[in-house]
């Protein structure tokens, strides 16, 4: 694989937490190596020291705050069995229809929820005879908007893509509910379009698989400009999720591009030598190297899963552009309640978040230590 993928332009990456993940690379694994487990964050941080008497883990979603009395956000307890009050408004609309009391408006709660749509292509082939069963090898490449675009004007697809970004902005703003304005997603999406064709960031990752008998390749663009939303139900345990995957053109646009760099791939020497027929989606669906843009797109469209890399509903940004919590992970107009997970990640990242999520809770720690035990 590693061959091929250089045949195609792509360096091996010998540390892809390094700092710049570009080019091909075994991608990283939470395994215990001796072990042969995954050395989750529940394995990793909180097994050893569950039994501890001043810890005290309150499983599952937090479903009622109680405040206090003197106006000024402070929460004094919180209980998650047959509490019926949020922590915060998910737009006073969405809250009044279900009768929950508004304590704090914060319409970006549950808005900006970025998810990155994955496919994936399947083909038969000649794997060595001593491949574990279900067995996935550990390999991906991650490419940057040049390295996609290569025979293509990248300046004019940048001036082109700054330009569309009014229109994305009124377009997305609209689907939500515009409970973001199209006026700040503009100014979000410009420092996001400055990371894609200045920075020059990675904008797609494809992943390469061998099972018995069996290749094949998952991929997904790592900044889409499409925005969804997550908001309660009509019952509080089923929340309402709309990824609205490839609503922006340009996402569409980066995982064609993808897509066909995962096919040139599989079709290059010396990988070539060892594939046979593709299986999924299947000739007819998807010819091989020379599918349009339109069967790109309705294979896309009709096929995409979630990546489970989704966050961004509670963001970490000033609250004019629809952000929940302030650099200190504290929630908008509270003294003491705080978010801790993916959902405060304002932008997609050109990688995984494992990482960058446990380093957002140790600096979450910091905060929280430094400041008293009454968060």
């Amino acid at each position: 694989m590693r061959t091929t993928w250089e045949a195609l332009g792509q360096r091996w990456n010998r540390d892809p937490n390094g700092g710049n993940v570009r080019g091909f690379a075994a991608w990283p694994m939470t395994v215990d190596r001796d072990a042969d487990v995954r050395e989750d964050a529940a394995r990793a941080y909180f097994w050893d020291m569950a039994s501890r008497p001043n810890l005290d883990i309150v499983q599952g979603t937090v479903k009622r705050v109680v405040w206090e009395d003197d106006g000024c956000g402070a929460a004094r307890g919180r209980t998650d069995e047959d509490g019926v009050a949020t922590v915060v408004a998910r737009g006073v609309d969405i809250l009044s229809a279900l009768g929950i009391p508004t304590v704090v408006n914060l319409p970006g709660v549950g808005e900006n929820f970025q998810e990155q749509p994955n496919t994936v292509l399947v083909y038969n082939g000649t794997t060595p005879d001593d491949l574990d069963t279900g067995a996935i090898t550990p390999y991906a490449a991650f490419l940057t908007a040049a390295d996609l675009f290569r025979e293509t004007n990248l300046p004019a697809l940048a001036s082109r893509t700054l330009e569309s970004l009014p229109a994305w902005s009124a377009q997305i703003a609209a689907a939500n509910g515009r409970r973001i304005s199209a006026k700040a997603l503009e100014r979000i999406f410009r420092v996001q379009h400055d990371l894609i064709f200045v920075k020059n960031v990675t904008v797609a990752e494809i992943i390469c698989f061998a099972r018995p008998g069996q290749f094949g390749s998952a991929w997904w663009p790592l900044l889409p400009f499409s925005r969804g939303s997550v908001h309660l139900g009509r019952r509080s345990r089923d929340p309402v999720i709309d990824p609205q995957y490839l609503l922006a053109d340009f996402d569409k646009t980066i995982a064609i591009a993808a897509g066909r760099a995962a096919q040139r791939f599989w079709r290059t020497a010396p990988m070539a030598e060892s594939v046979g027929a593709n299986t999924v989606p299947g000739p007819e669906a998807l010819p091989d190297l020379n599918a349009t843009d339109a069967q790109w797109g309705s294979y896309l469209t009709s096929t995409a899963t979630p990546n489970h890399h989704g966050l961004g509903t509670a963001a970490m940004m000033s609250r004019d552009l629809g952000g929940v919590v302030d650099p200190e992970l504290r929630v908008y107009g509270t003294k003491n309640v705080r978010v801790v997970d993916a959902s405060v990640i304002p932008l997609q990242i050109s990688g995984h978040l494992t990482a960058t999520l446990y380093a957002l809770a140790d600096r979450a720690l910091e905060i929280i230590m430094s400041q008293g035990t009454n968060d």
